[in-house]
């Protein structure tokens, strides 16, 4: 067997081991993602005929392989993730095993359909499906139950419903699923796994206004990731802490952990995370009291927000960009970003009690009363429409 073929083989059996040892891997790894290339190009009937003529073992394999390739799809196309899941749920739930099969390789089957459907569950979430993705996330469990307890497949199921009860604002039940889910990834040495989830307990922290907690949780996940071997779980990780950072005064401390990650927003961080990324700095700058370099930070992620039809976004970075010019007197500046930003504070989109704050500012600055005192305090209240960390690149996976 070569070294290819033996990292596949250890990956498989020390991520499901019940599965990796009833399963033997009977595919190089080059047949294997020609297998699923080929069967994600054909029809259904196509694909039934095909894998008639591949053994039990190598359907398992196929499965594997195409879970293996959804976490670059998840982060740039969840759309394609979700077809490669599906076919792998499918392809899962057709394996028949004769009547004289085992316990020991029914369990194991139940494992491997347990860990195809979780992430399913966690590409439905991502696409913004609650509901399927709560259906799908139940049938992992009930699969999961009836297979081995292998602590791989548990650890996995446990973080990715943690996300998934973080999304429905379930968060007391999300925040334990997600420590019992980076105990056991501790336990098992999986620190990047480990790391996912004691993020995602930081961001549902966040959501519960403890941010003193989320910043704890986000500062313990630094040393377990790896930013050579997963740069985007890195990205991810440094975006949320700076955030906290900042929201907790932290902006010196927040600005120099920003700044060790500039080759990573340079490198890897898609277009939408880099222009948060730009807003985030322009907040830390303007913290400082460094109005000029937070001015420019600041217009430049507004205007890409207004490029990309985020409303939101844009509006809230307005504000931001307003208490620049407040604390520099700039009464003529607020009014030509209050008259050209109106249409948006207005449009469909913008929450209501939001809409209520943004055209405040609009009243003051056209009346040149929008102070230092009045736009932090509708800052203040905007808060709780600003994404976790200025927003988060990484799709807990």
């Amino acid at each position: 067997m070569n070294q290819t073929r033996e990292n596949e083989a250890l990956g498989l059996s020390r991520r499901l081991p019940a599965a990796g040892a009833v399963f033997p891997l009977p595919l190089a790894e080059d047949e294997a993602l020609g297998l699923c290339n080929t069967l994600l190009s054909f029809n259904a009937w196509q694909r039934r005929l095909l894998l008639r003529k591949h053994s039990v073992p190598a359907r398992v394999q196929a499965v594997r392989t195409l879970i293996s390739l959804c976490p670059p799809m998840l982060r740039q196309e969840p759309s394609r993730a979700a077809g490669a899941l599906e076919l792998a749920v499918s392809i899962a739930m057709e394996i028949r095993l004769g009547r004289g099969s085992s316990r020991k390789l029914r369990k194991a089957l139940a494992d491997v359909r347990a860990d195809a459907l979780s992430h399913l569950a966690n590409c439905h979430r991502v696409l913004g499906d609650l509901v399927l993705a709560e259906e799908t996330c139940a049938l992992a469990e009930q699969f999961a139950q009836r297979g081995t307890s292998d602590p791989w497949v548990l650890a996995g199921l446990l973080r990715r419903k943690g996300t998934l009860l973080r999304d429905l604002r379930r968060l007391d039940e999300a925040g334990g699923a997600l420590r019992a889910a980076a105990e056991l990834h501790g336990r098992l040495g999986e620190s990047a796994d480990a790391a996912k989830a004691r993020l995602a307990l930081a961001r549902t922290s966040w959501g519960r206004g403890a941010v003193d907690d989320a910043l704890i949780e986000a500062a313990a996940c630094l040393p377990l990731v790896d930013r050579q071997v997963d740069p985007y779980l890195a990205l991810a990780t440094t975006h949320s802490l700076t955030g906290y950072l900042a929201d907790l005064g932290y902006s010196a401390e927040g600005l120099a952990v920003l700044r060790s990650a500039d080759w990573l927003y340079r490198e890897i961080a898609p277009p939408l995370i880099l222009l948060r990324g730009t807003w985030l700095r322009g907040r830390l700058h303007s913290a400082l009291r460094q109005w000029a370099e937070a001015s420019a930070h600041l217009e430049r992620a507004r205007q890409g927000f207004l490029e990309r039809a985020l409303p939101l976004d844009a509006a809230l970075v307005s504000i931001d960009l307003a208490l620049t010019y407040a604390a520099r007197h700039m009464p003529l500046a607020q009014q030509r970003l209050a008259e050209e930003m109106y249409p948006v504070f207005t449009a469909q989109g913008i929450p209501r009690e939001a809409a209520a704050s943004f055209l405040l500012f609009v009243d003051a600055a056209r009346q040149r009363k929008a102070d230092i005192a009045l736009v932090e305090e509708l800052a203040a209240k905007l808060a709780l429409y600003r994404p976790d960390g200025i927003g988060s690149p990484h799709k807990d996976s």
